[in-house]
């Protein structure tokens, strides 16, 4: 018999979105570094600079987390704190294209919008129904995942 999962704490998975955010962001400084995605921008014209980072970010997320997420629901910071991401229909590592829903929606108003305002706002009412019962944030909802305490297999 399966065991019972419950909510992983909040504090956890700020501290696992920290992580996470420190390390894609070290490796996209590093592919912008290796790339000349800022020295060169002549070699960029017409593409939005946050598109340009945008990319970058989205490019260090996958390099940093795809076959953690697909082995085991988890981004290195989850791994580390112990917490992973599940489908709710079935309580199993979700498919890649949930973990798209997750990222993705934040990704375009952050590349759309240069504006901080605007993203700041977005970016809160993402994370407001974490403070729900259910402790899940709107690309949860948006992706119909949630995220438990210990590693699931």
């Amino acid at each position: 018999m399966r065991e019972l999962l419950h909510p992983a704490a909040r504090w956890r998975r700020l501290c696992a979105a920290g992580i996470d955010f420190v390390v894609v962001g070290s490796v996209a400084l590093c592919l912008a570094t290796v790339t000349g995605a800022f020295e060169h921008h002549e070699d960029w014209q017409g593409m939005r600079p946050q598109v340009r980072v945008l990319g970058l970010a989205l490019l260090s997320y996958l390099l940093v987390n795809v076959y953690l997420l697909l082995i085991a629901g988890q981004t290195l910071g989850k791994r580390l704190l112990g917490i992973s991401m599940l489908a709710c229909s079935d309580n199993t590592v979700a498919a890649l294209w949930r973990y798209a829903l997750r990222v993705l929606p934040l990704s375009c108003v952050a590349g759309i919008w240069i504006d901080p305002a605007v993203f700041g706002a977005v970016f809160v009412l993402n994370l407001l129904p974490i403070f729900g019962p259910q402790r899940r944030c709107l690309h949860d909802y948006l992706a119909h995942t949630w995220v438990v305490r210990g590693k699931v297999r």
